[in-house]
């Protein structure tokens, strides 16, 4: 077998190891989930260490929902037999602030919301609502405000266009890396590296959100903040 049918055959097999891997982390997270809650229910815990067990818990619900998402993709094949379905964006994105919301209780996360009355737009099961929390979560991670105070616009994506939605997100505290290149960070193998694991939640939403068909940008503002625009493709086009 020479390189390149090696490279095919592990390809091939990605899928299913991610599926084994994937199930062996959850049921770990599950494990160490159990035991944080339930030393933050314990009466003899004191209200600082019972904030850090809600803090911990809290990150270990963030890693299992990266997880799941990974596991998603890997599984998922071409569009053509990703059986779309259609969906309404508003909804999905309601969707995704309630779950985070759940995730990372311990955050006080003000949103601000401007949806049009309705946006169908192809999905897959809930990949839409998984590349709005994708995206979500990593804003909140990347504001160290005490309130991070995000805006989320449902739109088309230019005055009077046809054929695709949008999905944007403004928080004017989120720090993102100036003049980043997401395609370039997971190729290289230097410092970029640590930039990878600081934008997982971005960089699944891209990859999500380009499954769907769609687009994924993102825009450093510097002291204002960053914008992360999802763009996904109305249901019935082309």
């Amino acid at each position: 077998m020479n390189d390149s049918e090696r490279r095919g055959s592990m390809g091939e097999g990605l899928p299913v190891y991610m599926d084994l891997l994937s199930h062996d982390v959850l049921n770990l997270n599950q494990t160490v989930l159990s035991y944080i809650e339930l030393m933050a229910a314990s009466p003899d815990l004191d209200s600082k260490s019972k904030e850090h067990a809600k803090k911990a818990a809290s990150q270990i619900r963030i890693s299992t929902q990266i997880v799941e998402s990974m596991n998603t993709l890997c599984l998922l094949k071409e569009m053509e037999e990703m059986h779309a379905t259609t969906s309404d964006l508003g909804e999905q994105v309601e969707a995704a602030t309630k779950a985070l919301e759940q995730l990372m209780p311990y955050r006080t996360v003000r949103f601000t919301k401007d949806y049009e009355d309705k946006a169908p737009v192809v999905d897959s099961g809930n990949l839409v609502a998984q590349t709005v929390l994708n995206a979500l979560m990593n804003a909140v991670q990347l504001d160290k405000s005490d309130a991070p105070e995000i805006e989320i616009r449902v739109g088309r994506a230019s005055e009077g266009a046809a054929g695709s939605w949008q999905v944007t997100v403004r928080d004017a505290n989120m720090v993102l890396p100036p003049g980043i290149n997401l395609d370039e960070i997971v190729r290289k193998r230097d410092d970029a590296r640590s930039k990878t694991v600081k934008l997982a939640g971005v960089l699944l939403s891209k990859m999500m959100v380009e499954r769907l068909g769609g687009a994924f940008e993102m825009e450093s503002s510097g002291d204002r903040g960053g914008v992360l625009r999802m763009t996904f493709k109305e249901a019935g086009t082309a």
